[in-house]
């Protein structure tokens, strides 16, 4: 299983990168679109980890929360699946994070019903690595990643190395995550 950094041969020819105006340094992500050759934005859908254990520049563990109700981008089930993040600098790195691994992790939630009407839940529980890094464990999904540096920031491809089946996903860093769904 690869869950690390890497500079694997393209397959097919690599999609252009999105547009980013050189000023803005939020941060992004995208899922490609095969089928109409576009970039398509993932929500971060009011994601955030809750019940996490407190501590000094330790990258939060406890509960993936997601429960916004923004549209998600799909991707059939088997097919490949290409994630890119993009933020003007780099993102922290944590004590403990494997020296070959990326701090990117593509992870299946677990829907329940919310207590509102047409409210779904989607978790996912992280766990301590090393020092004061976080995992999903077991639950993430083999990748490999590519960084690519240009004026306008610092992009991560993200290729899922196996097709997934149908779910609720989310690519998670150490400080955002963003959800993406494949049926």
């Amino acid at each position: 299983m690869g869950f690390g950094i890497s500079t694997p041969a393209p397959a097919q020819p690599a999609p252009a990168l999105p547009h980013v105006i050189s000023y803005d340094s939020k941060a992004y992500a995208w899922l490609w679109d095969a089928a109409t050759a576009t970039w398509r934005l993932l929500p971060r859908n009011e994601a955030r980890v809750l019940y996490h254990e407190q501590g000094d520049n330790k990258q939060l563990t406890g509960t993936l929360t997601i429960d916004g109700n923004y549209p998600v981008p799909t991707v059939p089930a088997g097919q490949s699946v290409l994630l890119l993040f993009r933020k003007e600098g780099n993102f922290k790195r944590h004590a403990g994070l494997p020296a070959n691994e990326s701090g990117f992790e593509v992870t299946r939630l677990d829907v329940t019903a919310g207590p509102r009407k047409n409210q779904l839940i989607r978790t996912a529980q992280l766990h301590r690595q090393g020092e004061s890094a976080a995992t999903f464990g077991a639950k993430r999904e083999p990748i490999t990643v590519q960084k690519i540096t240009r004026p306008d920031g610092i992009f991560h491809a993200v290729q899922l190395t196996r097709a997934l089946p149908a779910g609720r996903y989310a690519l998670y860093l150490p400080d955002r995550a963003f959800e993406f769904a494949v049926k």
